[in-house]
C-alpha cells in the first residue's frame, strides 16, 4: 500500500497533517517499523522531522513503547536522543513517564555507554589528523591519539 501510494498516486512522503505529523511520524508512533523503513529508506522521507509540538518520530515511538522503532531510529537513522520537544522533554523523559522499561533501558544504555565512546573515538581520530591537536582536545586525547588502536580499545572499556 505504501509503495502504491508513493509510486502510483505520487503521494508526498513528507506531507504533514494539521499538527505537522508526517506519515513517517505516524508509522513510528504506532510501531509500524516496516512502513517507516519503506518511507525513509526507499522513498526518501525525513526520519527525524518534528511536528508542530517539536515531537520527532523518536519522541513518539519512545512515548508509545515502540522499542524496535526506537532502536532503528537511533542506530540506523541517527535520531538525536537529546533533542527536546517544545515542552523540554527528551525521548528518554517521555519513555520514563510512560513506564516503558525496555525503551528506557535502551536509551539509557545508548546515552551512557555508546555515545560517550563514540565521542572519544571521534576526538581521538581528530587528534590523530591534526598536529598539534585543536585546543579543546585535552592531554588525554593527545596520548590516546598516539596510542595503538588496541590500547585505545582497552582504555575505552573503562569509560
Amino acid at each position: 500500500m505504501v509503495r502504491f501510494l508513493t509510486e502510483e498516486a505520487s503521494a508526498d512522503v513528507d506531507s504533514a497533517n494539521s499538527v505537522g505529523s508526517t506519515p513517517t511520524f505516524r508509522a513510528a508512533s504506532y510501531g509500524h517499523l516496516e512502513v517507516a523503513r519503506i518511507l525513509v529508506e526507499e522513498k526518501g522521507a525525513d526520519a527525524i522531522k518534528a511536528n508542530n509540538s517539536g515531537w520527532t518520530p523518536l519522541h513518539a515511538s519512545a512515548h508509545n513503547d515502540e522499542l524496535e522503532v526506537v532502536k532503528w531510529l537511533v542506530t540506523k537513522r541517527g535520531a538525536d536522543v537529546y533533542q527536546t520537544n517544545n515542552y523540554g522533554h527528551t525521548p528518554l523523559a517521555l519513555a520514563i513517564d510512560q513506564d516503558s522499561t525496555a525503551v528506557v533501558s535502551f536509551l539509557q544504555h545508548w546515552t551512557l555507554s555508546v555515545l560517550p565512546r563514540r565521542a572519544v573515538l571521534s576526538s581521538v581520530n581528530l587528534a590523530r589528523r591534526q598536529d598539534p591537536p585543536p585546543p579543546p582536545v585535552h592531554k588525554l586525547l593527545r596520548c590516546l591519539a598516539a596510542a595503538p588502536d588496541d590500547i585505545v580499545r582497552v582504555i575505552l572499556e573503562f569509560i
